[in-house]
């Protein structure tokens, strides 16, 4: 005898619905999607329905629910969500003709890969041709239409099985003689079983259309007996008309965009960069500039207006913020943060920018730049603080270059000693602009900012002063008189150099 488990819930729950308020929770587990929510209404339940998307390797189970999250035979208050979930039907409207058209010509596990984890069924056939082998010649689309777990069959190149001439091949220079594309490639394809691929149409005036211009390898290269692959192919670019067609980017990646512009011999050099936090649109190709329209005719050579995203950050305002707080606040939402220690404040963000451009509230910076914090520190702790990390630097580079440490002479001054060799012989005004040239090839990269901003001067050798002055520059100083360092006067005037 068998218990009818559905029937003794039923009473149960009517018992509970009537006398508790409570409801008895049934087991849907493999049961149709529209069955398992009827049920759980049935018994007074909040059903969530969750679709777990569509998997070929489960097309049997398509519609059947697989979990759910109150366990059976469950005493819940009425009205309790249960969510379920179960594997998704078949989708439709993933592919189309077009989507279908742009696969041909493309490497059949490339496309396969693809098509299959829109989970299609794949059925490749091999066709010989005079096209590089794996290449996609042509496609028969489902029966039943472009729903998910239906066949697409795709014929794919097997190159010429057995070509007239089967040894070594010496590739030719085929921009000489005016070849013509189509009948080269049907030739060294029979005859020898290597492939021309053109990489690109392009425009050159007084050629005719259908000639090889240039070519990816060199002539003189021998393609051996035994290569296979891409080893017996040699792409070519071919002339074409002056005017092409304008190709269908808008929506596409970067890269792919990028690839279809050059295969009608267009440039890159109207792509503007457009920031944006929209994901969607991050590394995609938003619109065309120009009034320019996919189809329209252009002459080949030309850069038309192409505007893409950039992933980019929304950046808050924080200013009187510690530097960890601000640290913490770029961290979360993206944005690539460098702190810089400014003297005079009381340990809080003075200003935020890029470079020298200040940087508002809510303003978006892209993912290529990075967000400077200027925190203020108290002017005397700034002093000593930069003047002990500049002296440790300093002195590091010093050691390793063979020279005497600069000793810190206080109120300012330092003295260095720089070995005499090479320098005897100079007057004051090269041994100061030796000095400072010493310095500042060592130091610049390193410490922009920092020299700028600490007060006093540097003495050099004997008697030379390097003196830092964020109103007048840099000046070298021997014996009292003031020497111009040709092209570095205005190296250091504080801020972003």
């Amino acid at each position: 005898m068998f218990l009818n488990t559905d029937l003794i819930g039923a009473t149960l729950n009517g018992i509970g619905n009537l006398f508790f308020e409570k409801s008895w929770v049934p087991n849907v587990v493999g049961k149709e999607m529209e069955e398992a929510e009827a049920s759980l209404k049935e018994y007074q339940l909040n059903p969530i329905m969750e679709e777990i998307p569509y998997r070929l390797s489960e097309r049997d189970s398509a519609g059947i629910v697989v979990w759910q999250s109150v366990g059976d035979g469950s005493w819940v208050e009425s009205g309790t969500d249960v969510t379920v979930s179960y594997n998704g039907l078949p989708r439709e409207g993933l592919l189309d003709q077009q989507k279908m058209d742009s696969y041909v010509g493309k490497k059949i596990d490339e496309a396969a890969a693809e098509l299959e984890d829109l989970q299609f069924v794949v059925e490749r056939i091999e066709k010989e041709s005079t096209e590089q082998p794996e290449q996609i010649l042509s496609y028969d689309p489902p029966e039943d239409g472009y729903v998910q777990g239906n066949t697409i069959k795709l014929y794919y190149s097997c190159g010429i099985r057995n070509p007239e001439e089967q040894g070594d091949y010496e590739i030719p220079d085929f921009t000489e003689g005016d070849l013509d594309f189509l009948e080269c490639k049907e030739e060294l394809a029979k005859k020898y079983g290597v492939y021309l691929k053109k990489r690109k149409d392009v425009y050159r005036e007084g050629i005719a259309e259908g000639i090889i211009v240039a070519q990816s390898r060199e002539a003189g290269e021998t393609i051996t007996k035994g290569a296979s692959g891409e080893a017996r192919v040699i792409e070519v670019d071919v002339s074409g008309d002056k005017l092409t067609k304008m190709p269908d980017i808008v929506g596409k990646s970067y890269e792919e965009a990028v690839a279809l512009l050059e295969q009608e011999d267009l440039g890159m050099e109207g792509f503007i960069a457009e920031k944006t936090k929209d994901e969607s649109d991050q590394g995609k190709i938003l619109s065309l500039g120009g009034g320019l329209k996919a189809g329209d005719t252009i002459e080949r050579g030309t850069d038309p207006e192409v505007h893409y995203g950039l992933r980019s950050f929304e950046v808050q305002n924080l200013i009187g913020k510690t530097e960890a707080e601000a640290v913490e606040l770029c961290g979360k939402s993206g944005v690539r943060v460098h702190p810089n220690k400014v003297r005079g404040g009381n340990h809080t963000v003075k200003a935020q920018r890029v470079g020298n451009r200040h940087i508002k509230e809510h303003e978006l910076i892209s993912e290529e730049e990075t967000l400077t914090i200027d925190i203020g520190i108290p002017e005397a702790e700034y002093d000593s603080e930069y003047r002990e990390t500049y002296m440790a630097s300093l002195n590091a580079k010093l050691r390793a270059a063979g020279m005497h440490e600069v000793v810190y002479g206080g109120a300012g001054f330092v003295g260095l000693s720089i070995p005499w060799d090479g320098y005897v012989q100079l007057s004051a005004e090269q041994m100061a602009q030796k000095s400072f040239q010493w310095i500042y090839d060592h130091e610049k990269i390193e410490w922009p900012n920092q020299w700028a901003n600490v007060p006093g001067a540097y003495t050099l050798v004997v008697g030379v002063e390097l003196r830092f002055d964020n109103a007048r520059g840099v000046s070298v100083k021997y014996n009292n008189q003031d020497f111009n360092v040709p092209g570095y006067e205005d190296s250091f005037q504080g801020g972003d150099q």
